[in-house]
């Protein structure tokens, strides 16, 4: 049986990962953005466990983030067991495929449905900014994806 010491030492390890992914990123606002987020980092552990051989350190590393970011949705949806419902959005488009596989795919829906303006790269808005704050750059780029792309 696998020891507590172990878990703990895992779960230290996804809150480390939450709280980088907090600093990076806004909040996910809606519960269509939290499984885009999830099934991303999914695909990145599904592409590992596919490979013949598998590096353990990134097969943690990759169950890390999926669990880190599970973390992220109840915590920025508040997912309480007692907070009632959440809101959500209707997808009127789908992408190309039939269904939303990444976070770009997710903003692109953001930007064709609403009258919002949404950044391209990291999808936030007037009324959602980048941590520590951004400005409009271009009509669809805020100033803190300007910097990361320089």
């Amino acid at each position: 049986m696998p020891s507590d010491r172990s878990a703990e030492r895992f779960l230290t390890e996804v809150r480390d990962e939450w709280r980088r992914a907090c600093e990076m990123h806004q909040p996910m606002g809606t519960v269509l953005e939290a499984a885009v987020a999830i099934r991303e980092e999914y695909e990145e552990l599904w592409d590992e466990v596919c490979k013949n051989h598998h590096d353990k350190a990134r097969l943690r590393g990759e169950l890390m983030q999926v669990a880190a970011m599970c973390v992220r949705a109840v915590v920025d949806l508040d997912l309480r067991r007692d907070s009632g419902s959440c809101g959500e959005i209707r997808v009127k488009e789908m992408p190309p495929g039939g269904f939303l596989r990444t976070r770009q795919d997710f903003i692109l829906v953001l930007q064709n449905e609403q009258e919002v303006r949404t950044c391209r790269e990291c999808g936030c808005t007037d009324e959602r900014a980048c941590p520590g704050g951004c400005s409009w750059v271009e009509e669809d780029l805020c100033s803190a994806c300007a910097k990361v792309k320089l």
